[in-house]
């Protein structure tokens, strides 16, 4: 952890750096400062980009500290998982080679140092979810029923606000639940689990029904069906094409956002861009799954 001090106080001295993503970010997060509503580019409400990481960054732009200020923080999340990583391994194991070397796998995740310099969702979404297990394994140790139950919410919140920062966590609360069950007391542990899966469900289901009720479809996050036709669709088609995925992954997401297009125009009566992404994150979804499993 002490080796991973230097690093971080060098990375203090780059800019943060913007990749792909990070304007889908930084226009929700102006819109949530602007207006306190989480809108796309085009001022419609945004169901792509769930809205953990963009409230992130509105706080620092509030305050006055800008991207820079968020980038800060990151690097302390990052440099506070790796040490948290060292004190949790070792009160859990009770040996300190095995907790160093946990430590160390962590400091040397080299993407992850980098995902911290950047306007990204990694870091937040890893400090979330490393509270989330200590909270987790706290409940297991936990010598009272109320104090297990205590644990078990604050666990179920940070599980819930990981999925709100990264939709891919949205099964997060399973694995936890599952370690109530093995490691709690017996007493309680049934409780226990049932109190971390109910409250988990909370902020993903929040957000899920503000989606349905701005758009009319109940999705966490639209990006699935986006990602499902324009890589995973295209990848299985273009990766049987003469030249394989990288020469034709292009051409095929293409073919295929065209005919999701004219079924949408189809369907609803107006051009595909003035459709919601919500409507043709459903349609997307639709058309890739034949495709993937009948390859």
């Amino acid at each position: 952890e002490f080796g991973l001090v230097p690093v971080s106080v060098l990375a203090l001295a780059v800019a943060p750096r913007f990749e792909f993503d990070s304007t889908f970010y930084t226009t929700q997060a102006q819109s949530l400062v602007e207006h306190g509503a989480s809108l796309d580019a085009s001022g419609q409400p945004e169901t792509r980009y769930t809205p953990g990481y963009p409230m992130f960054l509105a706080a620092f732009l509030s305050a006055g500290l800008g991207y820079a200020g968020a980038v800060v923080a990151q690097h302390a999340l990052w440099v506070g998982i790796v040490a948290g990583t060292v004190w949790l391994v070792r009160k859990a194991s009770g040996s300190s080679p095995v907790a160093v070397i946990a430590g160390l796998i962590v400091a040397l995740d080299l993407p992850g140092v980098q995902s911290s310099m950047s306007v990204l969702s990694e870091t937040l979404a890893a400090a979330l979810l490393f509270d989330a297990v200590c909270c987790t394994y706290f409940a297991t140790q936990a010598p009272s029923r109320s104090k297990a139950l205590g644990w078990s919410v604050m666990a179920g919140l940070l599980a819930g606000a990981t999925a709100l920062v990264r939709p891919i966590a949205i099964a997060l609360g399973a694995p936890l639940a599952v370690a109530l069950l093995i490691g709690a007391d017996r007493r309680w542990r049934i409780w226990a689990a049932a109190v971390l899966i109910a409250v988990f469900a909370v902020l993903p289901v929040s957000w899920t029904v503000r989606n349905a009720r701005e758009t009319g479809v109940a999705t966490l996050s639209s990006l699935a069906g986006i990602n499902l036709l324009h890589f995973r669709a295209a990848g299985t088609l273009a990766i049987r094409d003469p030249g394989g995925i990288d020469a034709n992954l292009g051409r095929r997401r293409d073919e295929l956002e065209q005919r999701a297009c004219r079924e949408l125009e189809a369907e609803h009566g107006r051009p595909c861009a003035d459709i919601s992404w919500a409507l043709r994150s459903r349609t997307y979804s639709a058309m890739a799954r034949p495709i993937i499993l009948g390859d």
